[in-house]
């Protein structure tokens, strides 16, 4: 998805692939904000599920809700 509005452009995505390594099969998303003056980015921020893509991997063990 991408959305423009003002001075803001933001993108939303998903992927997915192979982890090479462990060949497990992993996705992932995240979206990005970007904040543009005169034709030039000024700003950005970006969020992704980084503790998902290394649980999915076996990097890190799944969180658990006590």
């Amino acid at each position: 998805d991408l959305i423009a509005e003002a001075d803001r452009d933001v993108a939303r995505w998903t992927w997915s692939g192979t982890h090479a390594p462990s060949n497990k099969l992993v996705s992932n998303s995240g979206i990005a904000i970007y904040q543009m003056r005169d034709a030039r980015l000024v700003r950005s921020w970006l969020q992704t599920d980084r503790l998902g893509f290394l649980e999915q991997i076996g990097a890190v063990p799944p969180f658990q809700i006590w």
